[in-house]
């Protein structure tokens, strides 16, 4: 009996938070910005090396741990860029990011009325494609792990929906190779300045 007392207490106890938490706005949210990345274009080779900016669209889906806590993965479309030399002053080629970004989150309460601000920090993972260069012999490494910054804010609408205002730092870099003599670290590093809509429940 003493037993089942304790787990009966336990599962109440794993209940509580997450019934809390449903009257706070639900446990999940789901959201769908449209962004602008605006590349660092930091190029250690000596090509001078740049990428353009690229409108963008992502998705995430976040889990609240409590009032305050989250976790958000976030998974940008497929961008193509084109790749530009300055030291050759043309156009040497193209490649295709995929940021996928992981961060823990704490959102903060009663500042603002409902309105929620949030700071995160993580990682995000990129992989790199769909390489072409005008060459030929121009390549590069084909996946980045960096960190991750994050400030936004959600805006409560009506039953659920949000206004969502999110801005990111990414550190994403890949190793330059010509004729497999490697040149040195190119950093995208972009900024994401997104706007966007979602639902918590």
């Amino acid at each position: 009996m003493r037993q089942f007392l304790s787990l009966a207490a336990a599962l109440v106890g794993l209940l509580a938070s997450p019934m809390a938490l449903a009257q706070d706005g639900g446990m999940f949210a789901v959201r769908v910005r449209a962004g602008n990345l605006s590349p660092a274009n930091s190029d250690a080779s000596n090509m001078a090396l740049s990428i353009n900016k690229k409108s963008t669209t992502e998705v995430d889906l976040s889990v609240f741990l409590n009032a305050n806590e989250a976790l958000e993965l976030a998974i940008l479309s497929p961008q193509n860029h084109t790749l530009y030399s300055a030291a050759w002053a043309e156009n040497v080629g193209s490649f295709k990011q995929t940021p996928i970004t992981l961060v823990g989150q704490h959102h903060f309460t009663g500042l603002v009325g409902d309105v929620r601000p949030y700071l995160g920090l993580g990682l995000t993972y990129t992989r790199i494609s769909g390489v072409s260069t005008t060459d030929g012999v121009l390549d590069f490494k084909r996946s980045s792990l960096g960190l991750a910054a994050q400030i936004g804010l959600d805006v409560p609408l009506a039953k659920g929906w949000l206004l969502n205002l999110d801005v990111k730092k990414l550190q994403i870099a890949t190793r330059v190779s010509y004729e497999g003599t490697d040149l040195g670290k190119f950093k995208l590093d972009p900024v994401l300045l997104s706007v966007g809509v979602g639902v918590r429940f």
